[in-house]
């Protein structure tokens, strides 16, 4: 193997190493995204969560209440006075 074969090997290594990495939800710190608990803040990860697919249901759940909250201001608004 020649040196520009060991710094190709290096170069792939070092692409591969941030194509397989995400941030910790919860330290913010960088991990590999296969690994199932952070090596700095100890928490167990899902890939969901490194996907950032842990906030459906509350993001959901905020607008349906924006939502509520929407319809009974504008109907109370334009209802007749008693």
């Amino acid at each position: 193997m020649s040196d520009n074969d060991d710094s190709h090997d290096e170069d792939q290594w070092k692409i591969e190493k941030y194509i397989n990495t995400a941030l910790c939800p919860y330290c913010k710190k960088t991990i590999f995204d296969d690994t199932p608990r952070c090596p700095h803040c100890g928490q167990y990860i899902t890939s969901r969560q490194l996907l950032g697919g842990g906030n459906g249901w509350k993001l959901f759940g905020l607008m349906m209440l924006f939502l509520a909250l929407a319809i009974f201001m504008i109907s109370w608004l334009f209802s007749p006075p008693w």
